[in-house]
């Protein structure tokens, strides 16, 4: 045994078998004896850490800002550079510096702005008759909306009003085209002509970004949403006077921002009016667009959805519990009861007489007192019910006045069920090209101003960086540094997981509201959404790749020359590209942010579990080895291990170095000739007849041998690890479209 000697550090000569106790110390430099002391550690760096964090809550809980304080308005840098901050009251929505906004609503110069909004050649006369809308349920089909005939014209605001349960968001959405559920089945048509699948982009609902500003919200609808034949700066122009006319000038180079932070619920209310009002829409639908806003907002948008019917504007808005003054600006009742069905479709009047004249003799009179819309909803089962036993369906469909609607809605819809449809050349009203080119730029500044994400990148690059570099600074030439360098490169994957973590949210963010907003109203193809993610996303990985790679392989000490390091560069940016994709593709798999960061953190453990680092291919068990042929990063571990130790010498230190004694007499070399053909290593003093030194390792490729990795892979595994890139973006691809995209 004296002749023998296991390559492996903490041996002695004739040493059988290693202790694990003399193993961890000489390679980890751990004691047993630190056990109990490692324990104490640990619990008082928990006990730390929950201290923090329960001053963090207890903070958070003292410090939070009281109802009704001020919110700060950002504005956009103008020409000049001056940046702007508004006080505006989160609660009652006032704008402290501007009063007069009130006035501006009910100026005297509402009839001569009317008059330059309204086309009285192109009047728009939006008519649906027998619409029906059933759903597959557990007991059966089950109809939602109920042989529903209507129309709403030109200069019209007509109010969608019905109990709770009737479908008055679900006969919106139909009209509007976002229904995408159950069978629905009628006709709807504009001006004469039956409407096509695609009349969805010519209305919608509001489409805006925290981070753009009010004008570059209604310049994207505008440019998208509006014919191309028409100019970009035509377009531009138009929505110019419609901030005026809407007046939003004080607010036009403000961010939208979030509740808090940026424009007050009221002027969001407005901004949403106006996003649609910038598409020249032929029906306006609007849902609910007075909730959650206090009585004088609220009155402010009646007034401002009045003046623009009086400019010549389709509208149809569904109205939830609205005062008596309110639903005064409103000219026609749509009412449904529960079940979809219609029991009125008439003009309100003054004060709403006329509406009530027809249910008056049928039920109850209305008290002074009341609230008409309040009554209208009673009558017909709302509340305490007691009318509800009436046939209130029937009673309309037999009255006169129903009667008279029937003809007039008969006149403005074909009666050739194969009559000619509504031409329209194409789904969208730009080319994708377009599309795409409009998206970038929005998403672009989506990024750029928000400054965090971009430094938090460039930080967490530079921090990570360091601290992997400094730890195996100017690696030697030694057994222990050749692992350093490996386990190095290794460490500069831990990256990818945090990387994801930045991406996904604003992956998500962009996802929700292509999906809420802009494909309801086609704006834009689902495609030009993905791709304008991937583009944007690309230049920021790039840098923060770079960041890394310039602080990281050069204080190591890996090869200075230009096919190695380049290499090297190569891959670590191709590996920030796959970070990405991995994270996008995550986040389309999955359907909100918390589920995102899961399968995320799931996906790059087992990249990492099986990149042939932390267990080497050679042994591990046979049923897990076909892991790493599906584990990209098993590709890029290899790919610059070899790269970084292909014919790097190995020169060992004393402490690596195994003892062992040569036999009667011999020189080691002549002692160990037939083992040194086969092994990785070599004799420091092979001369030498009494204590023979041994170096496991000559060079780099016998060290890395031990993982499996061979130096001739290496231009094959770009290639590989570019597969896995494509495959991740190709599968963003497929699960938005399987998923984001509707399916009629």
């Amino acid at each position: 045994m004296a002749h023998q000697v296991c390559a492996v550090v903490g041996l002695q000569p004739g040493d059988r078998l290693p202790s694990g106790a003399s193993y961890i110390h000489a390679q980890y430099r751990f004691k047993p004896s630190h056990l109990w002391r490692n324990v104490g550690i640990n619990t008082a760096l928990f006990a730390f850490f929950a201290f923090c964090s329960g001053l963090n809550r207890i903070g958070m809980e003292m410090l939070k800002t009281p109802a009704g304080q001020l919110a700060t308005v950002f504005y956009n840098k103008g020409p000049r550079g001056v940046r702007r901050r508004d006080k505006i009251d989160s609660e009652t929505g006032s704008d402290r510096g501007n009063e007069s906004l009130e006035t501006s609503v009910g100026q005297s110069n509402d009839a001569h702005q009317s008059q330059e909004h309204q086309d009285p050649d192109k009047s728009q006369n939006l008519a649906w008759t027998n619409l029906s809308l059933d759903i597959k349920g557990k007991e059966g089909d089950q109809r939602l909306l109920n042989n529903l005939s209507g129309s709403v014209k030109s200069g019209q605001l007509k109010a969608l009003m019905g109990v709770s349960g009737a479908g008055k968001t679900t006969l919106l959405n139909a009209l509007a085209g976002h229904s995408t559920i159950g069978n629905l089945t009628g006709t709807l048509a504009l001006n004469g002509q039956v409407l096509p699948t695609f009349f969805r982009s010519r209305m919608g609902y509001d489409i805006h970004l925290p981070t753009q500003t009010v004008r570059e919200a209604l310049q994207m609808t505008a440019r998208l949403r509006r014919p191309e034949s028409i100019s970009v700066a035509d377009k531009n122009a138009y929505v110019e006077k419609m901030i005026q006319w809407l007046g939003m000038e004080h607010i036009a180079d403000a961010l939208i921002g979030v509740p808090g932070a940026g424009l007050n619920l009221e002027q969001r209310k407005k901004v949403s009016i106006g996003v649609e009002m910038a598409s020249k829409p032929e029906v306006l639908f609007l849902n609910k667009p007075t909730s959650g806003l206090d009585g004088q907002s609220a009155m402010l948008i009646a007034r401002l959805l009045r003046r623009l019917a009086d400019s010549g504007q389709a509208i149809l808005c569904t109205i939830h519990q609205p005062a008596a003054e309110l639903i005064d600006q409103f000219d026609k009742l749509y009412l449904l009861s529960r079940g979809g069905n219609l029991v009125y479709d008439g003009p309100l009047g003054t004060r709403c007489q006329e509406a009530i004249q027809y249910f008056h003799p049928r039920s109850r009179p209305c008290s002074l007192e009341e609230n008409p819309a309040e009554y209208f909803l009673a009558v017909i089962g709302a509340g305490s019910r007691n009318d509800a036993h009436m046939d209130w369906t029937g009673l309309w469909r037999d009255s006169q006045q129903a009667k008279e609607r029937e003809k007039t809605e008969q006149s403005l819809v074909p009666a050739d069920e194969h009559a000619p449809q509504l031409e329209q050349q194409s789904m969208y009203s730009v080319p994708f090209h377009v599309q795409l080119w409009v998206v970038v730029q929005r998403t672009w500044l989506y990024y750029w101003r928000e400054p965090d994400y971009v430094t938090s990148k460039l930080w967490m690059s530079v921090g990570n960086s360091l601290l992997n570099s400094l730890t195996y600074l100017q690696s030697p030439n030694t057994e222990r540094g050749a692992y350093n360098r490996v386990f190095s490169a290794f460490m500069s994957f831990i990256v990818g997981p945090p990387l994801g973590l930045q991406v996904q949210p604003r992956f998500v963010t962009l996802r929700d509201i292509f999906v809420h907003r802009e494909r309801e109203s086609l704006t834009y193809h689902w495609l030009a959404f993905v791709l304008s993610t991937f583009i944007v996303e690309l230049p920021f990985t790039f840098l923060s790749s770079l960041v890394y790679w310039l602080l990281w392989y050069f204080p190591v000490g890996y090869f200075t020359t230009p096919s190695r390091a380049g290499y090297s560069f190569l891959m670590y940016e191709l590996f920030g590209v796959f970070a990405t994709s991995l994270a996008q593709l995550c986040a389309s798999l999955m359907p909100n942010i918390e589920a995102a960061f899961a399968a995320n953190g799931f996906f790059f453990m087992f990249c990492n579990t099986f990149a042939g680092t932390l267990s080497p291919k050679p042994v591990t068990p046979s049923g897990w080895r076909w892991f790493y042929n599906i584990s990209p990063l098993f590709y890029l571990g290899e790919g610059v291990t070899v790269d970084a130790l292909q014919d790097l010498p190995i020169r060992c230190k004393e402490s690596e170095v195994s003892i062992f004694y040569a036999a009667n007499g011999t020189s080691c070399g002549q002692y160990a000739h037939d083992f040194l053909k086969a092994a990785t290593g070599y004799l420091l003093n092979p001369e030498s007849t009494m204590e023979c030194q041994y170096c496991r390792y000559r060079d780099g490729q016998s060290y890395f041998q031990q993982y499996g990795y061979q130096f001739s892979h290496r231009h094959r595994n770009i290639g590989v690890f570019i597969c896995f890139i494509a495959f991740n973006f190709t599968m963003v691809l497929m699960m938005t479209y399987l998923t984001k995209t509707p399916r009629h």
